[in-house]
């Protein structure tokens, strides 16, 4: 009987530790797979990681790579979807990173990036209604992020809803009262309404805000010569060229000397303009000799003055300021006959400005040859019909019939 229960015993032993290795075969199963995945995720977390730094430091190719591999790794994770779409948007490849922006709000819709630089791309390929959809389901997704309602104010801005942007940024401005961004933008729309008055104030009010931008100082200092406020202007735009991002701008030097032409400076306007025609880029710079050309006729710097003539003619030699100056030395040297053809050469040229035929007239009148003049002031007339000036030099010389039509072809 012992012997029996020995036996029995055992059998129930060996029954209990097949059972036990059955199940522990089981369970070994699925912690193999639960570690492997882990392992997974770990591999692709770091290829995140060195797919992030390659893209912050602009090796967009490897990037690329990197991330890729993270998402054949694991695919799930939108954090890596929004990395890939950035990194092709920076590549211009916009449908691709559309896609994965996409991608990345279906797994995570609570993800402001996804719809942020989805809106980006949407902006680039010039969809601003839809931009503006992502950039607003960004904003309910991270209501304290001021960039957003920022980026969806531009969109409206874009598809000239200015009220809508406005009143936008109006009561985001309550959450975000020290941002500066938010005043410029609505500086930018206060300028769009042609209420210069009201953008000074609101470009004032960002650069207190953000007083090292030089962007807001150079908002500010635009609006202000908008406004008429020269001076200050010419303040602002000094400020600017002084800083390191503002040194190589030649549009704010030239900015600078308008102004200084505006508060009868011209001496000081005329040698930064000299600066600028004189240095490499100069020679093709025909704004500055545009610019130079008007301040030496107020300074009657003769000889500046057919330097600039000559310089434009050979430069620009489809636009009339060459001829327009070389006709007023021409003139000043008591040549008026040569002025007089030199502008019939501006009037060819340029088809739509009354101000050629406007000298010419004035220069035939001297000469005593009236209808050549009246001819000369239906030409001006007849491109800037609410020229006053023309139409009372016509009425000087023609009748009043004459006057009326102003409608001799040229």
């Amino acid at each position: 009987m012992r012997t029996i229960a020995l036996s029995t015993l055992a059998l129930l032993a060996g029954a209990a530790l097949l059972g036990g290795c059955q199940g522990h075969g089981k369970y070994t199963g699925e912690f193999k797979e639960n570690a492997e995945l882990r392992v997974s995720q770990m591999k692709a977390a770091t290829e995140w990681d060195m797919a992030r730094q390659q893209f912050l430091s602009g090796d967009l190719e490897k990037a690329l790579r990197s991330i890729d591999r993270s998402l054949t790794m694991d695919d799930t994770v939108a954090k890596s979807h929004v990395l890939r779409g950035r990194i092709l948007l920076e590549l211009s490849r916009l449908e691709p990173a559309l896609q994965s922006l996409e991608r990345a709000g279906e797994l995570k819709p609570e993800d402001a990036e996804a719809f942020y630089y989805a809106g980006i791309v949407y902006e680039r390929i010039s969809r601003p209604e839809q931009a503006f959809e992502a950039y607003m389901k960004a904003q309910k997704n991270d209501p304290t992020d001021p960039q957003f309602p920022l980026a969806a104010a531009e969109m409206l801005v874009e598809q000239g809803k200015l009220a809508e942007a406005e009143a936008m940024l109006t009561d985001s401005s309550a959450s975000f009262q020290h941002n500066a961004g938010i005043r410029q933008t609505l500086g930018h729309i206060a300028l769009l309404r042609g209420d210069t008055a009201r953008a000074v104030v609101l470009f004032n009010e960002a650069t207190l805000l953000g007083p090292g931008d030089a962007a807001l100082r150079e908002d500010l200092a635009r609006a202000q010569m908008s406004a008429g406020r020269f001076a200050d202007a010419e303040t602002g735009l000094r400020w600017i060229l002084d800083q390191p991002e503002g040194k190589d701008r030649r549009d704010l030097v030239h900015l600078r000397a308008r102004c200084l032409i505006e508060l009868d400076k011209p001496v000081e306007a005329r040698a930064i303009l000299l600066g600028l025609v004189r240095d490499e880029s100069g020679g093709s710079d025909t704004a500055s000799w545009i610019e130079l050309g008007n301040v030496s006729l107020m300074l009657n710097d003769q000889s500046r003055l057919r330097e600039c003539a000559q310089r434009l003619m050979s430069a620009a030699p489809g636009q009339p300021e060459g001829y327009l100056f070389l006709a007023l030395w021409q003139r000043g040297r008591g040549e008026p006959d040569k002025a007089v053809a030199t502008l019939s050469r501006a009037i060819a040229v340029d088809k739509t400005s009354a101000g050629p035929a406007l000298l010419q007239g004035v220069i035939l009148q001297d000469l005593g040859r009236g209808a050549e003049a009246a001819r000369a002031f239906r030409i001006a007339l007849k491109r800037d019909p609410s020229n006053a000036q023309a139409r009372a030099l016509l009425a000087g010389v023609a009748p009043a019939s004459a006057v009326a039509e102003a409608v001799e072809p040229e």
